[in-house]
């Protein structure tokens, strides 16, 4: 605890007098970097909010993740249809666990069939798993096109009922 208010103090006395500097252009851009590069993470939001150290916008390279987006759903009907048999395989492993139930069959027929349904449910698992891990990337995609679309609005001075229209609708804030 004493290390941490130690080494607080220490960045807001750094922060202070390097202030101090800036304000009387008495300290060089390069030991400022190098100060700056050596603190935390965490210490780096102070320099953004002071506008010393600014953050580098995202560049969006549209054209390929429009591209993308659209391998991904040519390839989500292949993937769907994969995921869809494997759950009929999975519903008919049930019927027969029934079916066992019902005839009173060998325990270890019931054990084999369990057995069988986890097998099948694990390779249900690992194809949603990727299914959902490509869903997940595409929808990052998705909101970087949403974004670049919006900075570039702001800077061509789009008419502001279009802005204000990105900016209430739940589809461009991310709300969904």
């Amino acid at each position: 605890m004493a290390n941490c208010i130690a080494q607080t103090t220490e960045t807001v006395c750094l922060l202070r007098t390097t202030l101090f500097k800036i304000y009387f252009k008495s300290i060089n851009l390069n030991t400022l970097n190098a100060k700056i590069s050596n603190m935390a993470i965490n210490e780096w939001k102070i320099w953004q909010k002071l506008g010393i150290v600014k953050r580098p916008k995202p560049h969006v390279e549209v054209e390929a993740d429009v591209d993308a987006i659209l391998d991904f759903l040519k390839s989500a009907k292949i993937d769907t249809k994969k995921i869809l048999g494997l759950y009929r395989e999975y519903l008919d492993l049930r019927g027969e666990e029934k079916a066992l139930k019902k005839t009173k069959a060998s325990h270890k027929k019931l054990v084999e069939n369990v057995k069988k349904q986890i097998i099948k449910y694990d390779d249900i698992l690992k194809a949603y798993e990727i299914f959902m891990t490509e869903t997940d990337i595409n929808g990052e995609r998705v909101k970087k096109i949403a974004q670049s679309i919006r900075r570039k609005a702001k800077r061509v001075k789009v008419p502001k009922k279009w802005i204000e229209h990105t900016k209430k609708d739940m589809k461009w804030t991310f709300d969904w």
